[in-house]
């Protein structure tokens, strides 16, 4: 054997999938895959921020149909009316905002700077988030070799958990 060749690594032998090229390939799947949930999710979780789900009697708000329903799909997991005593119309307070307000001496619902500004920085984080996931989704597309299996995966994640919801009881 020549000295001056170098060894095949062991760890290429033995685990092909370790390569960066198979990482690469397998977080563009698993991505593609799971990103119509995470977008939903995010895109959900910014309208719930300012309970743009609920009914608000006292200002006269009624949340559109859609977003009652998007709304009971991301907390509960189905489309049908939702049971949760806190989404009904005219719904009381949490306890702990009751207390906390007791303690500061403020009208139940009204929410300190600071958690105004968190409620901002979610929106923030979570357009960021969109933001970056289209753009890999866009990257996958036209910079990956196997577009149709992106493709493919991509379609599948919005399509099985719909096929969830709307076939399996």
């Amino acid at each position: 054997m020549n000295i001056r060749q170098p060894m095949p690594s062991r760890t290429r032998e033995r685990r092909p999938w370790l390569r960066p090229q198979s990482l690469r390939m397998w977080h563009t799947y698993c991505a593609a895959l799971s990103a119509p949930t995470m977008l939903f999710f995010a895109l959900t979780g910014m309208l719930q921020l300012f309970d743009f789900h609920k009914a608000r009697p006292d200002v006269g708000y009624q949340p559109p149909a859609f977003l009652l329903a998007i709304g009971t799909l991301h907390k509960n997991q189905t489309i049908e009316a939702s049971r949760d005593p806190d989404d009904a119309a005219g719904a009381k307070p949490h306890k702990h905002d009751a207390i906390a307000d007791g303690k500061r001496g403020r009208t139940p619902k009204t929410l300190t700077s600071g958690q105004v500004l968190l409620k901002w920085y979610a929106v923030l984080a979570s357009t960021s988030f969109v933001i970056t996931a289209l753009m890999g989704l866009y990257m996958s597309v036209r910079l990956r070799g196997d577009k149709k299996a992106v493709l493919a995966l991509f379609l599948a994640g919005i399509f099985l958990p719909l096929a969830i919801l709307l076939v399996v009881p």
